[in-house]
């Protein structure tokens, strides 16, 4: 992340590219943060851009459609990519963000929230290996992750089909392929506390970044 820009809203994730193929920016609360890595180095392999918005939120009060879309046309962005915990009324927020866009010919992707859990998953994983000496344990199964965030997940699905400028991405299709397991075979955590993925887990999002890059 470049020091470069104290003053702007937003900062360089991978190598500023004079000639990107694409350029986008990120918007969220800390579970973006988690996601920037892998996906600038994904993006930045495919000659593109990404930048992430400094004010640590969802589309709320304190980041509000007009400041995201300011620093959108600021940056000469391609699409802006949405990644955090849902909050009240985010469907309705998202979808005045999809509009406001399209005067500009904008595309939104929005990244679904990660299953998240009531324990510190690092901390269950030691326990469960202490009592049955299995390194992977299973968090919760797809169906119970749909159905926490299913109103959130009806609205947002509505908004796919409703608008071609808008991009749904499913994190439960690759976190919970198998059911929603809490560490990869060897042990290694997919989150570093209940609720954000450690570098392990954002790996398994790959599928969504690759889809990003070739918008």
């Amino acid at each position: 992340m470049t020091l470069l820009e104290p003053f702007a809203a937003s900062c360089q994730i991978n190598k500023s590219l004079e000639d990107a193929e694409k350029r986008f920016l990120l918007v969220g609360d800390s579970h973006a943060d988690a996601i920037k890595k892998p996906l600038a180095e994904l993006l930045e392999a495919n000659n593109q851009s990404l930048r992430l918005l400094k004010e640590n939120s969802a589309i709320d009060q304190n980041n509000p459609v007009e400041d995201i879309i300011s620093e959108a046309l600021e940056c000469g962005v391609d699409a802006i990519i949405i990644h955090s915990l849902p909050l009240p009324d985010e469907v309705a927020a998202v979808e005045q963000l999809v509009l406001a866009v399209q005067p500009h010919l904008l595309s939104i992707v929005y990244i679904d929230p990660v299953p998240i859990y009531s324990f510190d998953v690092p901390k269950k994983l030691l326990t469960d290996f202490q009592a049955t000496g299995e390194l992977q344990s299973l968090g919760k199964s797809l169906q119970s992750h749909l159905e926490e965030y299913q109103e959130l997940h009806a609205g947002i699905e509505q908004l796919s089909r409703s608008y071609e400028n808008f991009i749904r991405d499913r994190t439960g299709d690759f976190l919970c392929a198998t059911g929603c397991l809490l560490s990869n075979e060897a042990g290694e955590p997919y989150y570093y506390d209940s609720n954000h993925l450690t570098l392990t887990g954002a790996a398994l999002l790959e599928p969504i970044y690759q889809a990003i890059s070739e918008l």
